[in-house]
């Protein structure tokens, strides 16, 4: 609360601008100690939680590439570790861990910063047998590894789900000018594959970092973030999730969007992850960046 209160004293006097610091005190603290009942603290091990996927009481989490090939089982409640699975897989770029109706796990190793890989798996991962096999795709629209210019390097990828025995793949657009996230499809069996390109969404200063599906495929959640600096080298950031609902035959983009702020204080987290919980809740993580540690957040779903 300290750095907040710290943050916008500096923000207000550079604005000239005349408010009771006790005041602003009090609205701090009463923020802060709301915020504290709806998150729980993930271990230093998870600093960079880059999945999260609810089953029954616990969660599983994978962190992002350069961290070990380790699945975690966590208890969503005080965000304990209750068991690691080291998987005899490399983890180049894990981004998203997903369920399927047969108790398999998806782990996505598609994150593409550079837009230049052009080997991108998905591992399914059966918990209790250990037994592992792999998917590999690549994007039908895509003809340079990288393309020449930034705004064409459309091809990173942190956010997918499965519905009805098929990936629902959708992409990161970091750069300025391409702010658009493509919907892609995939059949979610073990193999080679030329993923089909189905749509794609317009998020004005926002980059897609996670996805999510309810339990029934009604509803569709988005995570997305922005960050930048602005006078004085602040920083200007905002993380949303957008649900959406009301789409046709899986035509997620042509669905009702709902747009929801994800919790900040001064600075919005990286979120990165997203998962349906119970009772019309889903819990979010956000990954640890300087003095924001590694959080879980649980907010109710209707907007």
């Amino acid at each position: 609360c300290f750095r907040v209160c710290l943050y916008f004293i500096i923000v207000f006097y550079l604005c000239k601008v005349r408010i009771s610091l006790t005041f602003f005190c009090i609205l701090c603290i009463a923020y802060a100690t709301l915020a504290q009942k709806r998150q729980v603290r993930l271990p230093r091990e998870c600093q960079e939680v880059s999945g999260i996927v609810a089953q029954g009481e616990v969660l599983w989490a994978i962190n992002d590439g350069g961290n070990q090939p380790v699945l975690y089982k966590i208890n969503p409640k005080n965000g304990a570790i209750l068991q690691r699975d080291t998987l005899p897989i490399p983890n180049i770029d894990w981004e998203e861990i997903q369920p399927d109706k047969s108790g398999h796990l998806w782990i996505g190793d598609i994150g593409n910063n550079s837009s230049k890989r052009r080997r991108l798996l998905f591992y399914r991962y059966q918990v209790e047998t250990g037994r592992i096999d792999s998917l590999e795709f690549t994007y039908p629209d895509q003809k340079q590894f990288p393309p020449a210019t930034q705004v064409a390097r459309s091809y990173d990828c942190e956010a997918f789900v499965w519905l009805n025995d098929t990936l629902h793949v959708f992409t990161k657009s970091r750069f300025a000018g391409n702010h658009f996230t493509k919907h892609y499809t995939i059949a979610a069996k073990p193999g080679v594959q030329l993923a089909t390109l189905r749509d794609s969404l317009y998020l004005p200063k926002r980059a897609v970092s996670g996805a999510a599906i309810s339990p029934d495929g009604r509803t569709l959640v988005l995570v997305a973030y922005f960050v930048q600096t602005r006078k004085f080298w602040l920083p200007f950031t905002r993380a949303t999730a957008y649900f959406i609902s009301d789409y046709p035959e899986n035509n997620f983009f042509s669905g009702k969007i709902k747009a929801k702020r994800l919790p900040k204080i001064a600075v919005a987290r990286q979120y990165e992850s997203v998962s349906f919980l119970k009772h019309g809740k889903w819990i979010f993580a956000n990954e640890g960046i300087l003095w924001q540690k590694p959080r879980l957040w649980t907010l109710r779903g209707k907007y």
